[in-house]
């Protein structure tokens, strides 16, 4: 706990620096209208690029269920 301490306060000022540029950014696309709307504009697509990958891991794994019926279906239609 005490090597944690002193690694914060070796970077402190790096930590500071870090909290007043994200407040510094925060300020701008809030006030500013064009970085407002160029931030979600990217944020948006970004966004979208996680829930379709999301979506597809998902898919893929819902494959093991529709193949295990359609297995079954399989068999249930072969003429013994």
């Amino acid at each position: 706990m005490r090597k944690l301490f002193q690694f914060i306060f070796r970077i402190r000022a790096f930590l500071l620096f870090l909290l007043l540029e994200g407040v510094s950014l925060y300020l701008l696309y809030r006030s500013n209208t064009y970085h407002n709307a160029a931030f979600y504009q990217s944020s948006n697509y970004y966004v979208g690029r996680v829930l379709e990958f999301q979506s597809e891991v998902s898919e893929y794994f819902k494959l093991t269920d529709v193949n295990k019926t359609l297995a079954a279906e399989n068999a249930a239609s072969e003429p013994a």
